[in-house]
């Protein structure tokens, strides 16, 4: 089993949340990368989960336990497109949580995408 932080289209009730329930998944609770982590959202469509510390912002989304993870690579293009990461996060009263998310390069992300957004709000 793996956990997985999704903050975009993988969420509940988005529209490939589907491939969630194809990688045995299921939801276990919200979760909040903290800004302190350096990283913030960005968006063309799609949201892109970037490493930019002088922009960085609490990003908000669901942590998910799958049985296979392969079906959510081959949704995210890893290790091509989407590079999936592994994070150890500190959860209050709770200890540690280990996880995998899929992060974007921003140097990438300007030669992809003409028109991107950053996200302020950290949610997408």
């Amino acid at each position: 089993m793996m956990k997985v932080f999704v903050y975009g289209t993988l969420k509940q009730f988005r529209g490939n949340n589907i491939v969630m329930i194809e990688a045995g998944g299921w939801f276990l609770r919200p979760f909040m990368i903290p800004k302190e982590q350096g990283y913030c959202l960005y968006a063309a469509g799609i949201p892109f989960l970037v490493k930019s510390p002088s922009e960085a912002t609490h990003v908000y989304g669901e942590i998910w336990e799958v049985e296979d993870i392969r079906p959510l690579d081959r949704l995210e293009g890893h290790p091509y497109w989407y590079e999936r990461k592994e994070f150890t996060l500190p959860v209050n009263g709770e200890g540690d949580i280990t996880f995998w998310a899929y992060t974007f390069d921003k140097e990438r992300l300007k030669e992809y995408h003409t028109i991107v957004d950053r996200v302020p709000t950290g949610v997408f």
